[in-house]
């Protein structure tokens, strides 16, 4: 079902109905939301509506639900807690009930203060669980080796040129997926229009960077050289060419990210092997028919090669962006700098993979320190 239809049939009122559609429209053209997101929101309010109907002992108007008070939100929250729904899900329905609400209190519809004082239910704090290095490796070199029983050569170049350009560039699967053969056609070198590339953001971590200095403004090439080492190189990596890929990421937004020559490489190889595709705004990543490349088909190459290395079950396509951050974080990289590559809107969720790097210094302590090894031996000299 559509997401305006179920709105509407949520909501018996017309003011509440037409409400209901305006808080759509802002989702969708102000705030730029994705169809999968505002589809979220929409079946969070149906779902309210519907459990209100119950509680009132009738169908909500947009009057009754400005007269709401503080106790019938909880008893929202505590009735989904009854229905045994996860704290993640009932944190998503009151930020949805929050939106709307505050929707109509801008709009002059109602107002917001007794939602205010709910609280929400306090979500555990996960860490992203990336790859080690070293695991990130295998498993692109596994998919190029990969065998393919009944499946031409060219599938092992794409499944290779994705993970790569997953980790290489701390892409979403979502975002490589819908990138046309336009978009990468000057930094494959195919000779495609690049219509999509736009001059590169100053490198991360870069002199101006540490000392508060405003970055020097991009070369006229679209294409400049610059201090960007690879994620999978360790210390002492030298310098490499880089160019920029922009990329369109969640609410619309745009960003660019380098392309380093190992992912460029892997592009242009690709896009020589595929058989299909010859527009400039066909996808680049395709399926053996030739249609655009199904994301569980991706999915489930990453749970053959779980298999094949024995890595854990959070070794998954989105495992590979949070290696990219956190590698990149390990080595030194500047957090503002990895917030605009990865397209965080909010610094607070790049900070998560401090947390990550924590934890592996901490592990490096405890396995390399005199006294923390004499406190869990207490026998060792």
């Amino acid at each position: 079902m559509k997401p305006r239809a179920n709105a509407a049939c949520a909501a018996a009122d017309p003011l509440l109905a037409a409400a209901l559609a305006s808080w759509q429209r802002w989702l969708e053209h102000e705030r730029r939301a994705s169809p999968h997101t505002v589809a979220a929101y929409l079946r969070d309010l149906a779902g309210f509506l519907a459990f209100l109907t119950d509680h009132l002992g009738e169908a909500p108007t947009l009057d009754r639900l400005r007269s709401l008070g503080a106790a019938d939100f909880r008893a929202y929250l505590a009735h989904r807690v009854t229905e045994g729904l996860a704290k993640t899900s009932n944190a998503r329905a009151l930020s949805s009930l929050r939106g709307f609400v505050r929707h109509l209190a801008r709009n002059g519809l109602g107002s917001s203060d007794a939602l205010s004082v709910v609280r929400g239910p306090r979500l555990p704090r996960s860490l992203p669980r990336p790859l080690s290095p070293a695991d990130a490796r295998a498993v692109i070199d596994t998919a190029s080796n990969q065998e393919r029983a009944g499946q031409p050569a060219w599938i092992g170049v794409r499944d290779t040129a994705l993970l790569l350009l997953l980790y290489g560039c701390g892409l979403r699967l979502g975002e490589a997926l819908s990138l046309t053969r336009a978009q990468v056609g000057r930094v494959a070198g195919s000779g495609l229009s690049p219509s999509g590339l736009r001059p590169p953001p100053s490198p991360p971590g870069g002199e101006g960077a540490r000392h508060g200095r405003s970055p020097e403004p991009p070369l006229p090439s679209r294409e400049r050289e610059g201090p960007m080492a690879q994620p999978w190189q360790g210390e002492g990596a030298k310098p490499t060419a880089v160019s920029s890929l922009v990329v369109r990421g969640k609410g619309n937004k745009e960003r660019a990210v380098p392309v380093l020559p190992i992912v460029r490489e892997a592009l242009r190889d690709y896009l020589a092997a595929c058989p299909h595709g010859s527009d400039a705004n066909d996808p680049i990543f395709v399926g053996h028919r030739g249609g655009p490349l199904n994301p569980r088909l991706v999915q489930g190459l990453m749970a053959r090669l779980r298999i094949a290395l024995g890595l854990p079950e959070s070794a998954t396509p989105h495992a590979l962006r949070h290696s990219f951050a956190t590698h990149l974080l390990a080595d030194g990289g500047d957090l503002r700098s990895i917030q605009e590559l990865l397209g965080h809107a909010s610094l607070s969720t790049t900070q998560r993979y401090t947390g990550v790097a924590d934890e592996g210094m901490r592990a490096q302590y405890e396995l390399a320190h005199p006294r923390a090894r004499a406190q869990k031996n207490p026998s060792s000299p």
